[in-house]
């Protein structure tokens, strides 16, 4: 599968960045080069950055299991400016198999971490209830048809309109 790029598509972790311009084909080998940047992760490109920003990006994390033996599923989603960090925002996603306990954690504006914290945040949420009691709620699936689109919750349309004033 190989399709042309708008813009160009920049991809960044502490030890590698690539860049694919638009005058580059990316073929489905692009899951190898999201390998040697975040390991563990699987990425699907949503979005692509066109004029520094971003539509949306959704990556989903492998399952983790907590010490009952009941395993969480994780999905990442963050959308603003690549050259802007105060601009993006970021939501954690996360639910058990059976989609009995769902939730989220939102992450606004200029306070998305790094990968590197995600990860933590990631074991935190599997090892801790009342963590996931504090962000339970009920999420309607597939995530991407329903929660692309920033503000999806009404603490983040909440935030957009206080800061329109």
């Amino acid at each position: 599968m190989k399709f042309e790029l708008p813009s160009s598509v920049t991809l960044r972790s502490s030890s590698c960045q690539v860049t694919h311009r638009r005058q580059h084909n990316l073929d489905a080998n692009l899951e190898q080069v999201y390998k040697r940047i975040a390991p563990g992760m699987r990425f699907r490109l949503i979005g692509m950055e066109i004029g520094g920003s971003i539509e949306s990006i959704w990556s989903d994390e492998n399952p983790r299991r907590d010490k009952m033996g009941h395993r969480w599923n994780f999905r990442y989603w963050y959308a603003g400016a690549l050259s802007d960090p105060h601009s993006r925002a970021a939501r954690l996603f996360f639910w058990d198999d059976q989609k009995n306990c769902c939730g989220v954690v939102l992450i606004p504006p200029g306070a998305v971490k790094p990968y590197s914290q995600l990860r933590s945040l990631i074991e935190k949420v599997v090892a801790d209830t009342k963590l996931r009691k504090r962000w339970q709620r009920e999420l309607q699936f597939p995530l991407d048809d329903h929660y692309s689109l920033y503000p999806a919750f009404p603490e983040e349309e909440a935030a957009v309109a206080s800061t329109l004033g």
